[in-house]
């Protein structure tokens, strides 16, 4: 399974593309069909439709050398999250039913691979990689090297500020790096079980959804083992567990548990979604 695989006929794409998608947005809607969120830049809690929520303009589209857009990873991310989305709906349906969950081995590699875009394609995980290469600086130096060796192509760049190549080159790269994963990083997912992840009911606690969805965390339910939790509803959260065919189901009955990873997706953050204002409202004012 690959997004190359995930090509479907010929559409056309939306301009406003969701790095968290809209499906899963909905499941953190209220009765009127909007979330609350937490716009921390702004240090605001609005409701938003989930149409409006995490969602860049042609944040998936490729520059093409005359300046116009290529959208083909936004049609097969949308082909993709049309796959996952059913699957998805399973999974709830099945464990808020008290039932094992049973999905194919198929269904699975889909599941693993949604999981692993959602770890990597998000504006903020991009600057924190942005930042921590130096990719800035390189850039500059790559662009200074090229006028000097190619001065006959000069004409290339012309009326353009350095910024804006900086700013396509830099978008161009985090494009490819999407599209072009390496294969054993989803390997080690497909080695390993898939972790259902569903709180208890009764401790009246819920994960948030925020711009950063995926979030590592070791140690929480067990010393050493690495958790990587992508929650799907208020109640509910999946990701990679350790090494092992099949699926677990884990009930999570301590609500310190809930609250760490919260607390670990608001920190990474920009923008932190929630069924729940008085939850939002908790995470603003730590304890």
């Amino acid at each position: 399974m690959s997004l190359q695989t995930a090509q479907p006929a010929a559409v056309t794409p939306p301009k406003r593309h969701h790095f968290v998608p809209k499906f899963l947005i909905e499941q953190f809607a209220g009765d009127a069909g909007t979330v609350r969120a937490w716009f921390k830049a702004q240090e605001t809690v609005r409701d938003v439709l989930p149409k409006d929520l995490f969602v860049v303009g042609q944040f998936h589209s490729l520059y093409r050398q005359d300046g116009s857009r290529d959208p083909t990873l936004e049609v097969q991310l949308a082909r993709l999250e049309g796959m996952v989305s059913p699957v998805i709906d399973e999974i709830l349906v099945g464990v808020r039913g008290n039932q094992v969950v049973d999905i194919t081995v198929e269904q699975k590699t889909v599941v693993d691979l949604f999981i692993y875009l959602q770890f990597r394609r998000t504006p903020e995980r991009f600057e924190r990689y942005r930042a921590d290469i130096g990719f800035d600086e390189l850039l500059r130096s790559s662009i200074a090297a090229w006028r000097r060796e190619h001065p006959e192509q000069e004409h290339e760049l012309e009326g353009l500020p350095d910024a804006e190549i900086e700013k396509r080159v830099f978008h161009n790269s985090r494009i490819k790096a999407i599209r072009h994963f390496k294969g054993p990083v989803l390997d080690a997912f497909r080695r390993r079980y898939l972790d259902i992840v569903h709180i208890d009911p009764r401790i009246r606690r819920q994960f948030v959804l925020g711009s950063t969805p995926v979030m590592p965390f070791e140690g929480l339910i067990h010393p050493g083992e690495t958790q990587l939790w992508l929650p799907i509803a208020p109640d509910i959260a999946i990701g990679p567990g350790p090494l092992g065919n099949g699926f677990r189901q884990i009930m999570i009955r301590d609500p310190e548990v809930i609250r760490r990873f919260n607390m670990a997706i608001c920190a990474q953050s920009s923008i932190v979604a929630a069924a729940s204002d008085r939850l939002l409202q908790s995470l603003r004012r730590p304890r």
